[in-house]
């Protein structure tokens, strides 16, 4: 039993050694986050304009207290859907090209399929890519 509990620490430090040097290697850096789709703070939005491809507009407006829905009817919104809706905003880009010079088409961009207008700022979400299932968004370009 004594050989046994000897083998398992020795075996344990190397893997601590090991572990040691892949963190602590000379040059070694950390993964840097992916960019985000936006800077918006959600903090800071006031006024949100939702235009599907086929159908009415949602407009709606934040006071004090809550979300309103303003158009097409006046109603209070969900907080919760109002907080995932602003939270792709800050989703993770895992790629980027600009737009000029593309076919947009391609991309379900030309016409796209939702326009999203945060404050000034305008998003576009066009179709999903078929091998990993992202979509695509057109913003500021």
């Amino acid at each position: 039993m004594r050989r046994r509990n000897l083998l398992n620490l020795t075996l344990l430090g190397l893997v601590g050694a090991l572990v040691g040097l892949v963190i602590l290697r000379p040059g070694h850096e950390a993964a840097q986050p992916s960019p985000r789709l936006s800077e918006i703070d959600p903090r800071t939005i006031t006024r949100v304009r939702l235009q599907p491809v086929t159908g009415a507009a949602i407009v709606l407006h934040r006071t004090e207290q809550r979300w309103n829905i303003v158009e097409p009817l006046r109603i209070a919104a969900n907080p919760v859907r109002i907080r995932a809706m602003l939270a792709l905003l800050g989703a993770p880009s895992l790629g980027g090209f600009r737009a000029a010079g593309n076919d947009l088409a391609q991309y379900g961009l030309d016409p796209p399929r939702a326009r999203l207008r945060v404050n000034e700022q305008i998003f576009e979400f066009g179709g999903v890519d078929p091998l990993d299932g992202r979509r695509y968004v057109l913003h500021a370009g």
